[in-house]
């Protein structure tokens, strides 16, 4: 993406997202009740990890955002724990950023997703 990343404003603008959307606090019960359950969570906190490249060359930065995107495909979301979401931001320079976004498709569909995404870039 394009522009200057700051991370305490999208910090703050995913704790609104999260807050309006209840969905976004959602588990998964699927075992303990007659039979699976969607809990909404009265909030929950989306994780975000933020990893400044700046100092990378072209190569290495390309290297660790597969790397990054490997890992997120790779690991699991606890069903039982809201939210079935995370996000990462790679800082590539001043002005440039990767935003990675990884849920499990319980909670979104492709429309979701992208009215959910640029709900978040709004704010």
């Amino acid at each position: 993406m394009a522009g200057r990343f700051d991370a305490a404003v999208f910090r703050r603008a995913l704790a609104l997202v999260v807050r309006r959307h209840p969905v976004l606090r959602t588990s998964l019960a699927l075992t303990g009740y007659r039979e699976p359950l969607q809990l909404v969570h009265a909030d929950a906190d989306l994780p975000l990890t933020v990893t400044d490249l700046r100092g990378q060359d072209a190569a290495a930065q390309r290297a660790a955002l597969r790397e990054a995107v490997r890992t997120a495909h790779a690991t699991p979301f606890p069903l039982d724990s809201a939210p079935l979401m995370r996000m990462a931001v790679h800082v590539l320079a001043d002005d440039a950023y990767q935003w990675t976004v990884t849920e499990h498709h319980a909670i979104l569909d492709g429309w979701s997703v992208a009215s959910t995404l640029a709900e978040i870039a709004d704010v």
